[in-house]
């Protein structure tokens, strides 16, 4: 699925540009966004092959579409912070 270059057509989101010692990707389709009432989030959620993540929606918030390819930098342990949102076409 994923080509040569991970992030090949796609477009860069959102950039925390903060240093962090561990970190993971992430990445699928976005499956469904939403907005979390109590705590004022707009969120997004994705499914990794078989396993859904939400993550909240940092950047331009156009480019979170249902059915688009999504690739998350984030920070490893119990609350992971996405780093940088790289979003493409849809999957």
């Amino acid at each position: 699925m994923p080509p040569d270059h991970p992030t090949e057509n796609m477009v860069l989101v959102f950039d925390a540009k903060r240093p962090a010692w561990q970190t993971a990707l992430s990445e699928g389709k976005i499956t469904r966004l939403f907005y979390l009432r109590w705590e004022g989030e707009h969120m997004f959620e994705i499914d990794e092959g078989g396993q859904l993540s939400s993550w909240l929606r940092l950047g331009d918030d156009q480019w979170f579409v249902v059915g688009r390819r999504v690739r998350i930098e984030h920070t490893t342990g119990a609350h992971p912070e996405p780093l940088r949102i790289w979003i493409g076409p849809p999957v």
